[in-house]
């Protein structure tokens, strides 16, 4: 009987045939655990993406209020200029629509059940050159600077956000 022997090659070939097939039941394993790690990965990711947004909600309505009460001063300006000058100034006011007008009022209105807005108008001054001033200078009857705030109350706290806009009677 003649004995046969294997050059190196066949010898590693005919072993890595062998350990193929045993291979592949731990390659399924490792490729599980990693798109299980993957998968997870991503919800969580999903997770903090929906928190996130869910708390920056309030805020983002918040703004598009303050902007809304600034371009309704402009509404109520436009139908007439004594409609600001009788408010005192730092008064505080508020916002009223009617269904087909904006208008002043001195009660406050709650917006949506949670939001407050609210306007303050403040003399505005300006030096010898018409420039507006912070300090000193002449009353301008014909300019208010204003400020529309809406608050709203998150996760037992008071947030805020305000726009200001010059007012000019012209």
């Amino acid at each position: 009987m003649r004995r046969q022997f294997l050059s190196h090659q066949q010898a590693f070939r005919k072993c890595s045939r062998t350990k193929a097939r045993g291979i592949t039941l731990a390659e399924v394993l490792i490729a599980s655990a990693i798109a299980a790690l993957i998968l997870t990965a991503i919800a969580s990711a999903f997770s903090a993406y929906e928190s996130a947004q869910s708390r920056q909600a309030p805020a983002v309505k918040g703004a598009l209020l303050a902007e809304e009460g600034i371009e309704a001063l402009k509404f109520i300006r436009n139908t007439g200029w004594n409609n600001f000058s009788s408010i005192p100034s730092g008064a505080t006011r508020y916002l009223y629509f009617s269904g087909s007008a904006w208008s002043v009022t001195t009660t406050p209105e709650v917006i949506d059940g949670v939001f407050y807005r609210s306007f303050s108008p403040k003399s505005v001054s300006r030096d010898s050159s018409s420039n507006i001033v912070l300090s000193g200078g002449t009353n301008d009857p014909n300019t208010l600077f204003m400020t529309v705030t809406v608050s709203w109350s998150s996760h037992n706290a008071t947030s805020t956000q305000s726009y200001s806009d010059y007012f000019f009677n012209y």
